[in-house]
C-alpha cells in the first residue's frame, strides 16, 4: 500500500534541485512502517520522439540523494516532473517475473495482433462491414514498454510509450540505460485486458485505427461504471 506519493519537482525549479528535494521529503515522510521507498522521474527522449520514465526502488533511506542524482543523470536533459512514493510494503516482491529480449518481442507481436482483433471487435458496423468486403484495417497500437534492472539491492523499473511501430527503438532504449544504471533482468509487455480505441479514420486506402491497452484504473473506472448503471 502507497502511504504517500509526493510530487518533488515540475519544471518549478533547476534541475539540480531534485536530490536536495528527494532528501527533504525523506526527512518530512520518513516513519516507522515505511518498508520500501520509490523515485520516478517523468522525461522525453529528443532522438526517437517518445516519453520515458525511470524509477528506483529501494529500503535504504541515506542512498536516497545518490539514486536520484544516478536517475537524474540518465533522464537529463528533457524531464517533466520527479515523484516519490512511500509503502508500507516491499513493492519488488509483487513484480511479476521478467522475459529475456526474444521472448519479450514475440508477446509484442502477439499483442499486436491480439489489437487487431479486439479493435475489429469493437468498430462500428458500417466499417466491419467494409472490412469483409476487402477494405483493410490498419491499427497503431500505442504501447508502454517495460524493464527492470538492478543494482545489489536496488531494483530499477523503466517504462517508454510511443506506437508499435517505435518498439523496437524503446525496447533497445531501455535496455541501454538499465545496463547504465544497474544491471538489465529483462522486460515486460503489458497485459492484454481490453481495447481502447482513441481514434478512427476512414480514408480511400484503408480504416486507420489507433489504439491502447487500457490500464488497470480504465477497468477499474468502467466496472464501477456498470456497477452504477445496474443500480
Amino acid at each position: 500500500m502507497k502511504l504517500n506519493e509526493i510530487r518533488i519537482w515540475s519544471q518549478d525549479g533547476p534541475e539540480e534541485e531534485i536530490e536536495i528535494r528527494c532528501v527533504k521529503a525523506v526527512e518530512k515522510f520518513w516513519k516507522q512502517g515505511v518498508k520500501q521507498l520509490e523515485i520516478e522521474i517523468s522525461a522525453f527522449n529528443s532522438d526517437d520522439g517518445f516519453r520515458f520514465a525511470l524509477a528506483a526502488l529501494y529500503n535504504d533511506p541515506s542512498a536516497t540523494r545518490s539514486l536520484a542524482r544516478h536517475l537524474l543523470e540518465e533522464a537529463f536533459p528533457k524531464m517533466y516532473y520527479c515523484d516519490m512514493s512511500f509503502y508500507n510494503e516491499t513493492i519488488t516482491d509483487k513484480l511479476e517475473p521478467p522475459l529475456e529480449r526474444q521472448e519479450f518481442e514475440e508477446e509484442l507481436q502477439e499483442n499486436l495482433r491480439w489489437a487487431e482483433r479486439k479493435t475489429l471487435e469493437k468498430l462500428p458496423s458500417k466499417l466491419r462491414e467494409k472490412i469483409a468486403k476487402g477494405k483493410e484495417l490498419i491499427v497503431t497500437l500505442n504501447t508502454y514498454i517495460i524493464c527492470y534492472a538492478e543494482d545489489h539491492d536496488v531494483r530499477y523499473i523503466l517504462d517508454a510509450y510511443n506506437t508499435h511501430y517505435q518498439a523496437s527503438a524503446m525496447t533497445s532504449f531501455l535496455e541501454n540505460k538499465a545496463n547504465r544504471l544497474g544491471k538489465l533482468i529483462g522486460f515486460r509487455p503489458e497485459k492484454r485486458t481490453d481495447i481502447k480505441i482513441l481514434n478512427v479514420d476512414d480514408e480511400e486506402d484503408g480504416i486507420y485505427a489507433t489504439v491502447q491497452i487500457k490500464s488497470r484504473r480504465e477497468l477499474e473506472e468502467d466496472q464501477a461504471r456498470k456497477q452504477t448503471s445496474s443500480q
